[in-house]
């Protein structure tokens, strides 16, 4: 008999005990009992530790995501099927990605840019398809100046050369991979003003001129920036006001030799690079030299034949009109010729007769001209 009994009574404890929790459900008691028909207070358990479960996972890109630490804790890593865990319900398929996990550093200057990460952590993130590409943009602009992307991941920087004084830039590190969720921060940037004034002088420097004049030619040094300005030196002495023009003509110099240099200059000051330099001499005009005059009698008449060399060298490109003055004198008293003809750069001799326009004691001097510029007379 007591082994048919004891099981009824059980199951009829069981019955009642669901009825009751039934009953005091239904009647209106706000407080839910549990099945041990104890009514728990408001904090009698904690539920916390419980994710939402979440039942629409989207493994190309998951936008319905948390983020909470247990995720990336062994409860998390080593369940086989997350959607069909409580507490890891909610959790992407891999780690995401954030700033804190690369250790982006920036620093800059006008001479560039030095962009620090560590992808050690990253790394470690089991993640498929990882890419890193690497890029930098003035603040506020949607284009990037440049952009590479890493192929060695265990580098740890990568530098930028030159950059303006008083821009700010933005320097992003950008990781993308196979199982991005909307807790990736994708691209990772930071902020950074170069400050202080160019990092280099122009690479070089072409002077050409005249009888008082000289230009000066250099390439433009990089980056080209709003404030970037040249200045032109004669013997280490600023010349004229800085240009912004990669050539600038000098004028109304002396016959001398001059130092010509150029720097790059903006509104924090000049480059401490070392200046190309040209040595180029303004040459005063000379009368012509080695002046030979010979005599001789032709059919009755004395005839003057005269040569000469040149006492100065040119520019060849230059286009100004240059050449010689023979210049003849019938008396002693005059001051100013009686008759002067001019010859080209190149004509270098010339004769004369003497007959009842040209008397014998004509006298005769040679000069050198260059566009309005004359030489002194030869004696």
């Amino acid at each position: 008999m007591w082994s048919v009994r004891g099981p009824c009574v059980v199951l009829i404890f069981h019955l009642v005990v669901g009825a009751a929790g039934q009953e005091l459900a239904g009647g209106g008691e706000e407080n839910i009992v549990r099945g041990d028909n104890i009514v728990p207070d408001d904090s009698d358990y904690d539920y916390s530790h419980f994710l939402p479960l979440n039942d629409f996972h989207v493994n190309d890109f998951q936008d319905d995501v948390c983020d909470n630490e247990i995720c990336w804790s062994s409860i998390c890593s080593g369940a086989e099927d997350l959607d069909n865990t409580m507490q890891c319900g909610c959790c992407p398929n891999k780690r995401p990605v954030k700033l804190e996990d690369i250790d982006l550093t920036v620093s800059c200057s006008p001479s560039g840019a030095v962009v620090r990460y560590n992808l050690t952590d990253v790394l470690g993130f089991g993640l498929e398809n990882l890419t890193v590409v690497i890029s930098y943009q003035m603040e506020g602009e949607q284009d990037s100046l440049d952009s590479q992307e890493v192929e060695d991941l265990d580098d740890t920087e990568f530098s930028w050369p030159g950059l303006c004084s008083g821009v700010s830039y933005q320097f992003c590190v950008e990781v993308t991979h196979a199982h991005m969720s909307n807790l990736d921060e994708g691209n990772m940037c930071q902020a950074c003003t170069a400050h202080g004034p160019p990092a280099s002088n122009p690479s070089s420097l072409l002077v050409s001129g005249g009888l008082t004049y000289l230009s000066a030619s250099w390439p433009a040094v990089s980056p080209q920036c709003d404030d970037l300005t040249y200045q032109v030196l004669l013997n280490g002495v600023t010349q004229d006001q800085p240009t912004d023009k990669t050539s600038h003509m000098i004028s109304f110099l002396d016959p001398g030799l001059y130092n010509v240099s150029v720097r790059a200059e903006n509104n924090e000051g000049h480059s401490t690079q070392p200046l190309p330099t040209t040595l180029y001499t303004i040459r005063e005009i000379t009368p012509p030299v080695d002046v030979q005059v010979t005599h001789a009698v032709v059919n009755g008449s004395l005839t003057t034949q005269l040569r000469w060399n040149k006492s100065i060298e040119l520019e060849e490109e230059s286009i100004t009109r240059r050449g010689y003055l023979l210049n003849l004198y019938t008396s002693e008293e005059e001051d100013v010729p009686r008759l002067t003809e001019n010859f080209t750069w190149d004509e270098m001799e010339t004769s004369f007769i003497f007959d009842s326009s040209l008397s014998w004691n004509t006298k005769f001097s040679l000069q050198t001209f260059f566009g309005n510029h004359k030489s002194n007379e030869t004696e």
